[in-house]
């Protein structure tokens, strides 16, 4: 049963005290695979030198109680002109070097009272991962 508006929902988590025993997160994929990228310097078309991999931390399901872990899978580019190495662009789900989304880091950095608001939205019905990186499914 979906809680109401302002409605207490207990914590499935309170009183757990071993990471072990808290829920396993629901697993994303997302992939970011390009055969050719242009050079961020030089702009000049460049061929896929390799593949990297990344795990974000996500917004999870609030009704379920379980984190999101997004694994992303992306291309590294090698730009012959430049000498030097990019990878694809992944700043529509996380910031360079951030473990999580562009939505969790929003949300902690949102004063209570948004934060209140923005919670109340997503158990309204948003499902869970919405808007993150939903334009290239895995494996494409």
């Amino acid at each position: 049963m979906k809680p109401r508006p302002g409605e207490y929902v207990p914590d499935s988590t309170e009183g757990i005290t071993r990471v072990e025993d808290l829920p396993k997160p629901l697993l994303g994929k997302r992939s970011r695979r390009h055969r050719r990228r242009p050079c961020p310097c030089c702009g000049r078309s460049c061929y896929r030198d390799g593949l990297g991999h990344r795990t974000l931390h996500a917004l999870g399901c609030l009704l379920r109680d379980r984190p999101r872990l997004l694994l992303v899978a992306y291309s590294r580019h090698y730009c012959p002109s430049c000498k030097r190495y990019f990878g694809a662009d992944l700043s529509d789900l996380a910031p360079p070097g951030s473990h999580y989304t562009q939505r969790v880091i929003s949300l902690a950095n949102a004063p209570v009272g948004s934060l209140m608001s923005q919670l109340k939205t997503l158990s309204e019905g948003a499902p869970a991962g919405e808007g993150e990186g939903q334009g290239e499914a895995a494996g494409g």
